[in-house]
């Protein structure tokens, strides 16, 4: 349906079923407004779930870490998908990182860990905006 006001009346195309039912149409512009967990133009997307990793746990140093392989669900080939590295116990430092991810498919990811100067246990989480993040974190 059609929506707008005044001289915009009609001009803004909401059609059923817009924001792929996780989110609203915007009667001003035509735009979706996404509900909270969701994005994308049609609110389509949700953050990446995470099931596991290779490693029990990452520890990153000065050295050149390993590469971790993720395995989880809701990956998209999208320029923020990311790795986000947290300090697994809690310090003075509160130490987090975010580095681009590797898409490999859907359910799997390669995780490129920073080299840092103070060596830390990190936790790691999945991005695919940059702004929501799995759940589910891997230690």
């Amino acid at each position: 349906d059609y929506v707008g006001f005044g001289d915009e009346q009609c001009k803004h195309y909401c059609p059923p079923g817009s924001c792929s039912g996780n989110g609203l149409c915007s009667r001003f512009t035509g735009a979706c407004v996404c509900e909270a967990g969701h994005y994308g133009d049609d609110c389509s997307s949700s953050p990446p779930t995470l099931i596991d990793a290779d490693k029990d746990s990452l520890k990153l140093e000065e050295t050149d870490p390993e590469t971790t392989v993720v395995n989880g669900g809701g990956f998209t080939p999208l320029s923020t998908f990311a790795c986000h590295y947290e300090e697994a116990v809690d310090s003075s430092y509160a130490l987090e990182f975010e580095e681009t991810a590797v898409y490999i498919n859907s359910t799997h990811a390669e995780c490129y860990p920073p080299v840092t100067t103070i060596p830390f246990e990190a936790k790691v989480s999945m991005t695919n905006n940059g702004i929501t993040y799995s759940n589910d974190n891997v230690t």
